[in-house]
């Protein structure tokens, strides 16, 4: 089923200052208003049934409010007892995704009474393009990584979370999270609102960008020193900080002396802490 385009307009004041929302997934239950609002307009209603598919109906919408699109899948073809009657997906477009559109378009198409699910979401760090391989470079994730068309992946897609690298135009590179509805259950996330908890979620357990600190090679325990210095003084030339990591781990070693994160990650810390929503 094709989809609306993504981010028709790059906001370049966004970069390297504040996250956002670049897709958001809502499940809802309720019974759907019998009055049009002036709040939404349709301009295409689709079927989309067939095997494998959950719903018989596409209604593509935009918000009158921000400009962006959003679609309403509804008409359950597989009665399953956990599925919602409706799944609204928003989009970011002229705007990002933003909490005040997303309950406003809920209200204008449900009665009062509803419940609402957030099913999974995107958020977008968008970062000077010049950082991107660095980004990939001091990369350190016990995630699967894969790389796909000049994208590279950290988790799988039917993972609880995923992150991707990419190029999305000139000068401006992504880093995107997909989380899921596991890992939003799993942090207190489940209504519209409560999205905005995702400012102070320790994202950086999941994947972290880390340097190695040469200075203090002089410190390692002999058990490891002495090998490393065959190959040069200090820390071993030329070895991405996830080999270091990983090494220093396996030798029950804590690494937090010798590997720190990089500039990179405070830069990606500080960001998360304006989350736009």
């Amino acid at each position: 089923m094709a989809t609306f385009p993504r981010f028709v307009e790059t906001y370049p004041y966004l970069t390297n200052s504040a996250p956002f929302f670049d897709k958001v997934v809502v499940e809802v239950w309720g019974e759907k208003r019998k009055r049009k609002t002036n709040r939404t307009v349709e301009t295409l209603n689709l079927p989309v049934g067939g095997p494998g598919r959950f719903y018989g109906r596409c209604s593509r919408r935009r918000s009158v409010a921000s400009g962006n699109h959003f679609q309403v899948l509804y008409g359950i073809t597989k009665p399953f007892k956990n599925l919602s009657p409706f799944k609204v997906t928003f989009w970011a477009g002229r705007r990002p995704v933003l909490c005040s559109d997303v309950m406003l378009v809920l209200e204008s198409l449900m009665r009062r009474g509803y419940r609402a699910r957030v099913s999974s979401v995107e958020v977008a760090f968008d970062v000077d393009e010049y950082f991107l391989e660095q980004f990939t470079e001091e990369l350190c994730t016990r995630a699967q990584l894969r790389e796909v068309k000049g994208t590279l992946y950290a988790g799988g897609v039917r993972s609880p979370w995923q992150v991707k690298f990419y190029n999305r135009i000139d000068l401006l590179s992504r880093i995107e999270f997909t989380f899921r509805s596991m890992f939003l259950r799993r942090h207190g996330i489940g209504s519209v609102p409560e999205l905005y908890l995702l400012r102070k979620t320790h994202l950086w357990d999941l994947v972290s960008f880390r340097e190695v600190d040469q200075s203090r090679g002089g410190e390692l325990p002999p058990r490891i020193k002495v090998p490393w210095a065959r190959l040069e003084r200090g820390m071993p030339p030329a070895l991405p900080a996830s080999i270091i990591l990983k090494h220093l781990r396996e030798m029950r070693i804590k690494p937090s002396r010798w590997v720190v994160p990089s500039p990179r990650e405070t830069l990606l810390r500080r960001m998360q802490r304006n989350l736009i929503f």
